[in-house]
């Protein structure tokens, strides 16, 4: 099997029909290109993916008073517990609603 830049090409340029070379001349597979369709093959030019450079990082800061005091474990465990105990606090407050609704027994 040929590499997977052979699919990763046909991703980036579907319009194109892909050429592929014969790894040995004199004995072609039946996935390689014809003599024929490699006589008509042109060359690509121009930029086919740009370069794109990366931004500059930021440079280093003194972390502020609230940077300091955010803490990220407790941040996602309440955030967890939360979502967990969503449906038992609603309820509670329901039956809390309707207990001071109903007539007091005496």
């Amino acid at each position: 099997m040929r590499c997977h830049l052979c699919f990763y090409l046909a991703i980036y340029f579907p319009h194109h029909r892909l050429i592929l070379f014969p790894l040995n001349s004199k004995k072609t597979r039946a996935e390689e290109s014809s003599a024929e369709e490699i006589s008509k093959a042109q060359q690509i030019t121009g930029t086919i993916l740009p370069i794109i450079k990366n931004k500059r990082a930021k440079t280093a800061r003194v972390p502020t008073a609230e940077e300091k005091k955010f803490n990220a474990y407790h941040t996602i465990a309440r955030s967890i517990a939360n979502k967990r105990l969503v449906g038992i606090r609603e309820k509670k407050a329901k039956e809390a609603a309707e207990s001071l609704d109903a007539p007091k027994k005496k």
